[in-house]
């Protein structure tokens, strides 16, 4: 089955924001997005989640359009952080 996470996009983008977190200088903003980056990985293990009941239930759950605004909000506050920083 198809999983976001597993997808090497994905994992290079993880990856990416990793290498960029770990150039802040300040531990709270570091943290924080440290945090974000958290948030964004658990939006996307939901959305695997879904996307697996969906393949045994047939049933899909109403949280779909949630947790893809989720993810886009999370990888948007990221990107807004780390260029805060000028980490390009």
């Amino acid at each position: 089955m198809t999983s976001i996470q597993k997808h090497p996009r994905f994992k290079q983008d993880v990856e990416n924001y990793s290498t960029k977190i770990s150039m802040i200088t300040d531990e709270s903003e570091k943290t924080a997005a440290q945090n974000l980056l958290r948030e964004l990985i658990l939006a996307v293990q939901k959305m695997d989640a879904m996307h697996e009941e969906l393949a045994y239930t047939r049933t899909l759950s109403n949280v779909g359009k949630d947790l893809q605004e989720n993810i886009r909000a999370a990888r948007i506050k990221l990107d807004k952080k780390l260029k805060s920083y000028k980490i390009n």
